[in-house]
C-alpha cells in the first residue's frame, strides 16, 4: 500500500491504489476503537438491564394478582 498525504492536513494520506483516505494517527484511531467498545458496552448494559426491569415488572405483577386473590379469598 502506497500512501501520499493530502494537502493541507497532517494526518491524512491517500491509498495510489484503492484511492481511500486513510488517517494515520494511530492515537486518534485508538481512541475511536476504545470509544466505539466503551459505547458497546453501554448498548448491552442498557439493554440487560430493560430486560431485568420487564422481569421485576412481569414478578411484581404476578405477586399483585396473587395478593387480589388471597384478599378475595378472605371475603
Amino acid at each position: 500500500m502506497k500512501l501520499v498525504r493530502i494537502e493541507n492536513s497532517v494526518n491524512l494520506a491517500r491509498d495510489i491504489t484503492s484511492g481511500a483516505v486513510i488517517n494515520t494517527n494511530t492515537n486518534e484511531y485508538e481512541n475511536y476503537i476504545t470509544r466505539k467498545k466503551s459505547n458497546k458496552e453501554l448498548k448491552e448494559q442498557i439493554e440487560q438491564n430493560s430486560d431485568k426491569i420487564q422481569k421485576i415488572e412481569s414478578d411484581l405483577s404476578d405477586i399483585k394478582q396473587m395478593l387480589i386473590t388471597l384478599i378475595n379469598k378472605e371475603k
